[in-house]
């Protein structure tokens, strides 16, 4: 998080700072109308983002938010009872108010693209300053008038929103209610049964709002992402932990994932919640795998499997025997790899017969082992019956994978003809529609460490094709998605193909160096058949 009061202080001496605060005093120092001025930019240090006209008029209708909006009051005759009552400012003084402070250049009305709605705005400077000033030196008002607007908008969304547009009103209100101290209401009443809607989470699953739900997490968080709000049960405070280190770890932030991730293992281990507990080990064994210590994404896969075990739930025993699969694939014990898959696979065709195969993450997997060993068939005859299961549940994550299966399927096929005829021009016209569903799919998904895995596999395509710009242009995307976000595996792969298509032993040799440290055995074949072709470079 970015603190202007300090960036200011260390690149201009404070100088802004400086003027907000000579600015604030002449507002004091001005009467009832100055007040209003000052009520106002007190108002919008409340918001992160321009506040919309609702945001507004929830905060200035009655009743008085004490400490912040007495000013936009005022005692006037009421007509139906003959008495003066306090009433809130006419919009002709509101109005006037906003345009001196548009004068100063403090605040700024901006228009939505459509017109139908107007947002008050100021810069972030402006609005830390007088946040600064309300949080500190008016707890009380700061706490109410979050509270208003965490009431405003959780009631202004849908009470299970469809859209992203819609779900914002919930993440948006998520933010005002823990800054309102009301953390454990925000996971309650909000994020559990509306964000996530159990245990579907439909927030990222299906609108993949990984970002906006991070950063809503990020508020139940007193020292992100380390230590949840105090005012959390034990059980709710492992929850937080574990769904910020999920979420990190899908947007490509490896790194600051693993200790939440860890931290909520070790209450569910101590709570003997071995549901739980797998799901958490689960999550430390991806990060690990994301960062290319298969060493230590091995242990944890197989703690995976003694917990789900210990849980006696069988969709857990059947995911789990999968985690575990897809890292010994990485390792290049295919064998092994292909046994855990069937075993977990049989689990679930014990409690869903009518579904032959592993669906969803698992599904994809089983197939990208099935890939490596060249059975492409059975790969096409997995992934489009898992694709129908996926298009009828909306995953987007499971949809765009099943594509990219499809895709190298059909890449496969195409390499193991000896001949190029018409139909194969059909199969690479379908291979690359495949790929480009894939990819945007991914994007769409939010699931950024998938999406360096879509964008090889078209890379691999563009360089069947010849089209060397296309291969680069993907190659380039996922290597910075990689670097970004230290997955050490996807690197590998990024080098290993760069240097197959430019002909580099520099980047041959940085390939080798990770694939040999990280014991990542999938790609050893590759890696040897590369250096042999570069004895002739």
């Amino acid at each position: 998080m970015v603190k202007f009061e300090e960036a200011d202080r260390k690149e201009q001496g404070g100088t802004t700072f400086k003027m907000l605060a000579a600015f604030e005093n002449w507002f004091a120092k001005s009467g009832d109308f100055g007040a209003r001025q000052l009520t106002v930019l007190r108002m919008l240090g409340l918001f992160d983002r321009p506040a919309d006209t609702g945001c507004i008029a929830a905060l200035r209708k009655p009743p008085v938010i004490s400490g912040l909006t007495e000013p936009l009051f005022t005692a006037r005759i009421d007509a139906g009872i003959g008495q003066a009552t306090v009433q809130p400012l006419v919009d002709e003084d509101w109005n006037t108010a906003i345009s001196f402070l548009g004068d100063f250049g403090l605040v700024a009305i901006e228009f939505a693209a459509d017109d139908s709605e107007h947002f008050l705005d100021c810069h972030p400077l402006v609005r830390e300053h007088f946040a600064k000033q309300i949080r500190d030196k008016k707890s009380d008002a700061w706490r109410s008038g979050h509270g208003r607007l965490f009431h405003y908008l959780s009631q202004s969304a849908p009470e299970l929103p469809n859209t992203l547009s819609q779900m914002d009103l919930l993440y948006e209100s998520m933010s005002h209610g823990c800054n309102a101290g009301r953390h454990l209401q925000v996971m309650t009443d909000v994020y559990w049964p509306r964000v996530c809607r159990g245990n579907e989470f439909f927030g990222t699953t299906k609108l993949g709002a990984f970002t906006s739900e991070l950063a809503a997490l990020a508020t139940l968080f007193d020292v992100p992402w380390t230590r949840p709000n105090s005012s959390l049960p034990p059980e709710l405070i492992a929850f937080s932990l574990n769904r910020a280190a999920h979420e990190l770890r899908t947007i490509g932030r490896q790194n600051e994932s693993l200790q939440p991730a860890l931290t909520a293992l070790d209450i569910r281990k101590s709570q003997q919640r071995w549901k739980d507990a797998c799901t958490n080990a689960g999550i430390v064994n991806e990060v690990y795998l994301g960062l290319g210590n298969l060493r230590e994404a091995t242990k944890f896969a197989q703690q995976t499997v003694e917990f789900a075990d210990l849980s006696g739930d069988w969709e857990h025993q059947a995911d789990q025997r999968t985690t575990l699969a897809d890292v010994l694939h990485q390792t290049g014990a295919y064998e092994a790899s292909e046994r855990w898959f069937r075993a977990g696979e049989a689990i679930q065709q014990h409690q869903q017969p009518q579904i032959p195969f592993l669906y969803f993450v698992p599904g994809y997997q089983f197939c990208d082992l099935l890939l490596t060993m060249g059975r492409f068939r059975e790969v096409e005859n997995r992934a489009t019956r898992t694709l129908q299961i996926a298009e009828a549940n909306e995953r987007l994550l499971a949809i765009a994978l099943d594509n990219l299966s499809l895709g190298r399927a059909l890449m496969l096929r195409l390499r193991g003809k000896a001949m190029y005829d018409n139909n194969d021009r059909a199969l690479g016209s379908q291979a690359s529609k495949r790929f480009d569903t894939a990819v945007t799919g991914l994007r769409k998904s939010g699931e950024l460490n998938y999406l360096s895995i879509g964008l090889l596999a078209r890379a691999d395509f563009w360089v069947w094709r010849a089209d060397r710009a296309g291969a680069m242009a993907d190659l380039d995307e996922a290597w910075q998605n990689a670097e970004r976000g230290s997955m050490k595996l996807q690197m590998a792969d990024v080098l290993l193909q760069q240097a197959r298509l430019l002909r580099d032993l520099k980047n041959l040799a940085a390939a080798r160096e990770i694939i040999l440290n990280c014991g990542y055995g999938r790609r050893v074949e590759m890696l040897v058949q590369t250096e042999t072709e570069a004895e002739s470079w």
